[in-house]
């Protein structure tokens, strides 16, 4: 007779813990897509404004500056802080994921 009863509360207790774990996930997705959503509106406003900043410069030297990988320098440092943004934002979402 003792087993249904335990058999219940235990379904009680871990159907009370996943939907605890699930509410946490879905808050944090949540967040963490709203985080991104900033970064990107950021990152967006950061490339406008380098690419009015070349807009000025004469040909010969846009060239030269071609030549010597100034693009690819600007797009590796953008990705790596939009890289660092998201770890930290992963960091701060697993944080909140743990059960106390």
């Amino acid at each position: 007779m003792a087993l249904p009863v335990l058999a219940g509360i235990g379904a009680f207790i871990f159907g009370r813990t996943l939907l605890s774990v699930a509410a946490r996930l879905l808050s944090a997705l949540g967040i963490g897509y709203l985080v991104m959503e900033g970064v990107q509106l950021g990152f967006d406003q950061i490339v406008t404004q380098v690419k009015a900043s070349f807009n000025g410069i004469p040909s010969d030297m846009l060239s030269l500056l071609g030549l010597s990988g100034v693009d690819k320098f600007i797009s590796i440092v953008l990705s790596a802080h939009a890289a660092g943004l998201l770890l930290k934002g992963i960091g701060g979402t697993i944080k909140s994921l743990r059960v106390k």
